[in-house]
């Protein structure tokens, strides 16, 4: 009788423990391409930092507020660091596509042409 009582507390214990997993997961990692308008001002160029507020030497780095639209016109605000020795700044009013999750950008952003965004995008950008 222990013996099965203590098996349901653990399937049970596994059970919950997947569930949360899962949702974790799910808002973390699984993306979705989403486009964005480049800002007509580029963000100040600062020395990068890490995360004990020591400069990075040969590192310079740019903090982006992103606007994404997803495919199905759902709008959500991101932030963006650019950082690296030879980077550049995104082109002022360019359109940039990204893969985003809930929580992150997990891949991208990379600057596209206006032609790649799909026109409901378009009409959602230019509001």
């Amino acid at each position: 009788m222990k013996k099965a009582i203590g098996i349901v507390i653990l399937a049970v214990l596994v059970a919950v423990g997947g569930f949360y997993g899962y949702k974790y997961y799910d808002a973390t990692y699984q993306d979705v391409p989403a486009y964005a308008l480049v800002p007509n001002q580029v963000p100040t160029k600062e020395q990068t930092r890490d995360d004990n507020g020591k400069t990075v030497p040969n590192s310079i780095t740019y903090k982006y507020h992103f606007d994404f639209v997803k495919a199905n016109g759902q709008h959500q605000k991101m932030s963006f660091i650019l950082e690296g020795a030879d980077i550049k700044p995104f082109t002022p009013g360019s359109y940039v596509k990204a893969k985003i999750s809930e929580k992150r950008v997990t891949q991208g952003p990379n600057e596209v042409q206006k032609t790649d965004v799909p026109k409901n995008v378009q009409t959602e950008l230019a509001k």
